[in-house]
């Protein structure tokens, strides 16, 4: 099955994390959103940080603004302190990182959309991945036992590695949210 139309990148890039890229993946596009979706950040009218550009005579120029955190689904919305819905350029947003061109200059923007912590999800996909070679991994036959632990020990250290990559939250607000302080 697939996942929302507004998820692809970031399914992909989850598939790509965890190196489920054969032709018939272990994890489906909806399991991996479903992950995905369990790591879930809702930022509603969160501050960008403008960043200027300055022209030849010193004008200054605010198109590209920045946000605390990166890996948004696509959807987000962009506005100006009035709470009127600002336009992106084309080609514009860069959603991984979190930075948007706008199409006109613009000082204080605010933004609403969902972000995602890939490595937790990815930790949370690999457990998975390794909960169903748990069962492949160890059986008997004609009373021989027969083990083959490679595969699960590669996914549980990989899922383990990203755990220590994870955003560290406290008191349900986002470490990183600096906009807060702004």
């Amino acid at each position: 099955m697939a996942g929302r139309e507004t998820m692809v990148g970031l399914i992909a890039r989850l598939r790509k994390l965890i190196g489920d890229l054969d032709e018939t993946p272990v994890l489906d596009d909806e399991e991996l959103q479903s992950f995905l979706d369990r790591r879930r950040v809702e930022w509603r009218y969160a501050r960008l940080q403008p960043l200027e550009s300055i022209a030849p005579g010193g004008a200054v120029t605010y198109v590209e603004h920045v946000a605390a955190r990166g890996n948004w689904e696509a959807g987000e919305k962009l506005f100006d302190s009035s709470y009127n819905e600002l336009t992106v350029a084309a080609d514009g947003a860069d959603r991984v990182n979190g930075r948007w061109m706008l199409a006109a200059s613009c000082y204080s923007v605010l933004i609403k959309g969902f972000t995602y912590d890939l490595y937790a999800a990815a930790a949370d996909a690999l457990d998975e991945w390794a909960s169903r070679l748990k069962e492949e991994v160890s059986f008997m036959d004609s009373g021989r036992q027969f083990t083959d632990s490679q595969k699960f020990q590669q996914v549980t250290t990989l899922a383990s590695r990203y755990r220590s990559s994870m955003i560290v939250e406290t008191g349900g607000y986002c470490s990183t949210d600096w906009s807060a302080h702004v």
